[in-house]
């Protein structure tokens, strides 16, 4: 299963945030929340390493 660990608002911060994740080893997905780009895509991981993520992000990115 897969866990929402992020909402971005758009396709860009996505991607930025997809990549930074996949340079620190993890596997990441993303999906657009709606049919517009300003409906936000969901940055999702395996469920199993959605705690670690969380703490990474956390540590990582000034929200």
């Amino acid at each position: 299963m897969w866990q929402v660990v992020y909402i971005a608002s758009n396709k860009k911060q996505a991607e930025n945030m997809k990549n930074r994740l996949i340079q620190e080893g993890f596997l990441v997905k993303i999906e657009p929340m709606g049919s517009k780009e300003s409906d936000g895509y969901q940055i999702l991981v395996p469920e199993g390493e959605a705690l670690e993520v969380a703490d990474f992000l956390s540590q990582s990115y000034d929200y």
